[in-house]
């Protein structure tokens, strides 16, 4: 299996971690200027979630880093909110 593929089969992961990158570098980019844990951290860790859920109702057994997307978007959105606590 590619990566491709892989992206393919868990688009919900897939935008989570999408997410959870676009919250980091954004706040490391624009320090201070939009609180991107509100609208980039909480919707990569909701869908990060809701993917979990999704791949634990199939029956077949997924890939393994099909797994990991999700996991990989809930601590990025996570982080995102961690670093905007240390900031204040």
């Amino acid at each position: 299996m590619t990566i491709i593929d892989i992206l393919n089969e868990n688009r919900l992961a897939t935008t989570s971690v999408v997410l959870g990158i676009l919250a980091l570098v954004i706040f490391l980019l624009l320090p201070g200027t939009i609180n991107v844990f509100l609208f980039l951290g909480i919707p990569a860790i909701v869908t990060g979630a809701v993917s979990l859920t999704r791949l634990r109702k199939q029956h077949k057994s997924p890939h393994i880093a099909s797994g990991i997307l999700p996991i990989v978007g809930i601590v990025l959105g996570a982080l995102s909110m961690v670093v905007m606590l240390l900031e204040l």
